[in-house]
């Protein structure tokens, strides 16, 4: 089990990535108070994983960390956090709606994740 937001838990997401085939480009960047940030980018059918918030990420998504494990633990959704001012979005948020069928792909590869995390 890897501990959520660990070394461990980076290399797993980035294996279940890496086996997730995707539709549409996107670099949304995740940045966790008191914690990591790291960037998810989706290009020529492909996703990937990036520590640190990368130069030309389309959207920062800003938390918790507990709002960063509910999250990834699929118990709430990121625009369910949004609404509830629990996460904040910054730079082009359209992009972001636009991409919603690509992180719907992604949140599937975050099944095997999330059975592998102890939170």
């Amino acid at each position: 089990m890897a501990q959520f937001l660990s070394d461990d838990w980076f290399e797993l997401v980035e294996r279940s990535l890496a086996r997730t085939e995707v539709s549409g480009r996107c670099a949304v960047a995740y940045v966790v108070d008191k914690g990591p940030s790291w960037t998810v980018r989706v290009a020529d059918g492909s996703a990937s994983l990036e520590r640190g918030v990368a130069d030309d990420a389309t959207v920062t998504l800003t938390m918790t960390t507990d709002t960063a494990a509910a999250v990834a633990r699929g118990e709430t959704s990121a625009q369910a956090a949004f609404m509830r001012g629990d996460l904040k979005i910054g730079g082009d948020v359209r992009s972001l709606i636009d991409a919603s069928p690509v992180i719907d792909q992604l949140d599937d590869a975050m099944a095997g994740v999330r059975t592998g995390t102890e939170w």
